[in-house]
C-alpha cells in the first residue's frame, strides 16, 4: 500500500503525493497492468525499492526485470540475453527502468 507521505493541512480531504509516492503509484499500476497479484506486486517494489532507492527518488538508476525461470519469479538486473533467449522455460514479465 503506497501511502502519502505529504501531510495535508487545513480542513478537506486533499491528499497530497511526493514525487516518490507518484513514483511508487506508477510502478505500483504497471506491475499490476502486466497481470501481477497485489501481492507479488507489492513485494516487487519493495524490492526495488531495497535494490535501487536513488530511482524512487532522482529517477536514476539500474534496469531490472522480472523474469519466471520456469519455476520461479526472479527479479533481476536488466540481462539482454535473456530477453533475447531461445529458451522457452524463461518469460519476461516486466521490465523496470529509470526515466530516460
Amino acid at each position: 500500500m503506497i501511502v502519502p507521505t505529504i501531510s495535508a493541512t487545513g480542513t478537506g480531504r486533499s491528499i497530497y503525493y511526493s514525487k516518490q509516492n507518484l513514483v511508487e503509484l506508477a510502478g505500483m499500476a504497471y506491475l499490476l497492468s502486466v497481470g501481477l497479484s497485489f501481492d507479488i506486486a507489492s513485494n516487487t517494489l519493495a524490492t526495488l525499492q531495497g535494490e535501487e532507492p536513488e530511482l524512487f527518488t532522482s529517477g536514476k538508476g539500474k534496469r531490472w526485470m522480472l523474469v519466471w525461470n520456469g519455476q520461479k519469479l526472479e527479479f533481476v538486473e536488466y540481462n539482454r540475453k535473456i530477453v533475447m533467449s531461445d529458451d522457452k522455460s524463461l518469460r519476461v514479465y516486466a521490465y523496470l527502468a529509470p526515466a530516460p
